[in-house]
């Protein structure tokens, strides 16, 4: 086992409880849907939705995509967060995905536009309404999320990397402290050499410890989701925290790039060092309500589109 590894399966195993001791009593859940035959043993999702809506039309749907440093997480602790979003009315599909460095880039991408292309086998059973999508995740699932929209803009991206072409239009985008840049991301040095480790997993590339080969690897230039923001990206909610130790400015460098482009975006941060990476998750801080409290607000804007 890795270093990044060890380290972001500890995370998930400390901040479970805390990030999912929330219970929402009227969301009902179905669990391990595959959404892939062909990984089967790890390409399932569970869907979340309060049956309370079900008589007022058709849910709008949430794709909910998980953290973990690229290494390791898994839809279980999202349990609450995904909760949280269909106990506002959101159908919620929360995935996982092929984890490096047994799977390396850009095979979670392809899940995740598979998960996407999904939510169509779905429609009907769950009553979803998919002109309403909104792709999101938090850290690595961020980037994912990211991905989807950028994958989804560009025919060239997907020829090259083997995506496929997406059969679900999304709305809207979330992303909770993500890395939206890899280059950037890794001018961010984690002791213990985690920065080249974690990299090193995700890509499947023997990266030199200063970093002098990475532009050698063979998708460098498809790497960042931030690379591939135009005109046609979609409406964005953006939370990050200005002392993050894993992501710092990237929130911030995407929100800049939207706004030049006059796409709607709204966004969230905290400024202090204890709200930190993915704050949003800890339900019982008042940072974490008053981000998801505009989460929200971003949701209903994307429900008033036509």
């Amino acid at each position: 086992m890795t270093r990044s590894q060890v380290l972001f399966k500890a995370i998930d195993y400390l901040f479970h409880v805390p990030q999912n001791y929330k219970r929402f009593p009227n969301v009902s859940i179905d669990r391990d849907i595959v959404y892939d035959e062909n990984y089967s043993y790890i390409a399932k999702g569970d869907a979340y939705f309060d049956k309370r809506y079900a008589q007022k039309g058709k849910y709008p749907v949430i794709l909910n995509i998980h953290g973990g440093g690229f290494v390791a997480g898994d839809k279980k602790h999202r349990r609450s967060i995904s909760s949280y979003f269909a106990d506002k009315g959101w159908f919620v599909f929360n995935i996982n995905y092929r984890l490096s460095p047994y799977y390396a880039f850009p095979s979670p991408n392809i899940d995740c536009m598979k998960a996407l292309n999904y939510l169509k086998q779905m429609e009907e059973k769950y009553n979803l309404d998919l002109d309403k999508v909104v792709v999101t995740g938090d850290s690595a699932g961020a980037y994912f999320a990211a991905y989807l929209v950028a994958a989804s803009n560009n025919q060239k991206l997907r020829n090259t990397l083997e995506i496929p072409d997406p059969e679900v239009k999304i709305a809207g985008f979330m992303g909770f402290c993500g890395p939206y840049d890899i280059a950037l991301s890794l001018e961010s040095k984690l002791p213990f050499g985690l920065t080249r480790d974690i990299a090193g997993c995700f890509l499947g590339f023997e990266i030199k410890s200063d970093f002098s080969n990475l532009k050698e690897f063979p998708y460098y230039d498809q790497l960042s989701p931030i690379n591939f923001v135009d005109k046609n990206w979609r409406p964005s909610f953006i939370a990050y925290a200005e002392k993050d130790i894993f992501c710092k400015g990237q929130g911030e460098y995407l929100k800049q790039q939207l706004e030049k482009l006059n796409i709607p975006v709204f966004s969230h941060n905290s400024m202090k060092l204890m709200d930190n990476h993915c704050y949003h998750l800890d339900m019982f801080k008042a940072i974490s309500k008053d981000c998801l409290i505009e989460a929200v607000k971003f949701l209903d804007f994307i429900k008033g589109l036509k």
